[in-house]
């Protein structure tokens, strides 16, 4: 998350730093939980954009035609992009574990009795906003 984003969700009264440094802390409710897990799918939504709008400034290409700038771009290529381990697929997975957790704080949601109609609509909800 961006510094703003954090800052913007620690004054909502639910999200707030971890006291061992890990990172933030949500405390939800019945009333806040709603809040919480469309703010969670929509920074997975916003940061998987980003990133993948950035993929292709990622990609380097060899800094002259020896051997060597042409070895270096592809070991950056794959470090880049192009490889299962790649930081672009690690970006890619952190917004997939943000998206788990939106689903997750929507499974904790009908613990406090939220019907499942509000619960999709919700997530329906940000399947338009996208659009």
């Amino acid at each position: 998350m961006w510094v703003d984003d954090v800052l913007g969700r620690m004054a909502t009264g639910f999200a707030y730093w971890g006291s061992n440094g890990g990172g933030i802390n949500l405390r939800v409710d019945q009333h806040n939980v709603m809040q919480a897990a469309r703010i969670v799918m929509d920074e997975a939504e916003r940061f998987r954009a980003t990133v993948q709008a950035r993929r292709l400034g990622l990609t380097v290409s060899p800094g002259g035609g020896d051997p060597v700038s042409k070895e270096a771009a592809e070991v950056l290529n794959a470090k880049f992009w192009g490889s299962s381990d790649s930081y672009y697929q690690r970006c890619l997975d952190y917004a997939n574990m943000l998206e788990k957790l939106a689903r997750q704080l929507g499974e904790a949601a009908r613990t406090y009795g939220i019907t499942e109609d509000e619960i999709e609509s919700m997530f329906a909800g940000l399947a338009q906003d996208d659009s």
